[in-house]
């Protein structure tokens, strides 16, 4: 119902690969305990969390291992708010990538090996924001809820 109070729940892990599962994984199954939503739009956050997350893992630890990664979210009936937060390298210009394709999709051969992962965040979510604040990386995923 509109106008009830969010609940902010935060979780973290330890950069890994292996990880990043544990964390979309734990995000999803929260949502889920709670009804905090439809199960399609749950599974859509999961998916868009472990993308971002494999972004950070990757790029901003570089593969570093045992580094913190956290997550906040925030749920109200209206939308789901997460904010992944990192102490690794910044975002290349300091912003998201555009998600845009480059590249002809229906030449199988020609497809690149990665850089689907920000098409599937931008067009899934309503809203994409990072900044560097404080020396950390903060990516904040948007979702609104359906119906």
């Amino acid at each position: 119902m509109p106008g009830q109070a969010a609940e902010h729940v935060r979780f973290s892990i330890s950069s890994s690969f292996d990880n990043v599962a544990v964390l979309a994984e734990d995000v999803s199954n929260h949502c889920k305990s709670h009804s905090l939503g439809d199960p399609d739009t749950i599974d859509t956050l999961r998916i868009c969390i472990a993308e971002a997350l494999n972004n950070i893992v990757e790029h901003a630890y570089e593969g570093a291992e045992g580094k913190p990664i956290y997550a906040d979210v925030r749920f109200t009936p209206e939308s789901y708010e997460i904010m992944l937060i990192d102490e690794g390298k910044p975002m290349p210009g300091g912003s998201v990538p555009s998600g845009e394709v480059s590249f002809d999709l229906d030449d199988v051969e020609a497809l690149p090996e990665g850089g689907f992962g920000w098409m599937l965040i931008q067009t899934q979510m309503d809203a994409v924001n990072y900044e560097r604040r404080d020396g950390c990386n903060v990516l904040r995923l948007e979702k609104n809820c359906e119906g």
